[in-house]
């Protein structure tokens, strides 16, 4: 199976949160090496050592806007590589491509922040929406991440 994964919170202005459940994830599962794995990433050097193994491969991604990325050029680079599994560490993901997806949602405090406009709150809650729909596995992190995203 090739697993193709959104791996832009590999930084190199040091290690987030996502980007260590992603680390922590995936790092024994390249071990094992069942499967074969395509990170797109906006920083290739960035990708973590625990992560380089004959089968990752590195898609670097232009410096656009993240919607273009996820809608257009996501999609079509995950289908030129033949991903048959497209796995997001957080809520969003290519809703078009034929490829199965997994998502990650950590929590959904974003969409009750006082900082972010009604309209940005609603384009975000869409969004999550879609991707929920679509994904054909969402995890969380804890229990009431689940509730709180099943009264969403």
């Amino acid at each position: 199976m090739i697993i193709g994964v959104d791996a832009r919170e590999f930084t190199g202005k040091g290690k987030t949160g996502i980007g260590r459940y992603l680390e922590n994830l995936l790092a024994p599962l390249v071990r094992k090496g069942d499967n074969a794995f395509v990170l797109f990433t906006g920083r290739a050097e960035s990708i973590p050592p625990t992560l380089m193994a004959p089968s990752v491969e590195i898609v670097p991604l232009p410096s656009l806007p993240a919607i273009v990325l996820d809608e257009a050029v996501l999609p079509a680079l995950a289908r030129r590589e033949n991903i048959d599994l497209f796995f997001s560490p957080y809520y969003k993901i290519p809703l078009s491509g034929p490829f199965r997806r997994i998502i990650t949602v950590h929590d959904i405090m974003f969409l009750r922040r006082n900082d972010l406009s009604r309209l940005a709150r609603a384009a975000v809650g869409r969004r999550l929406l879609a991707s929920g729909r679509r994904a054909d596995i969402v995890l969380v992190d804890s229990d009431f991440t689940g509730g709180d995203l099943a009264l969403f």
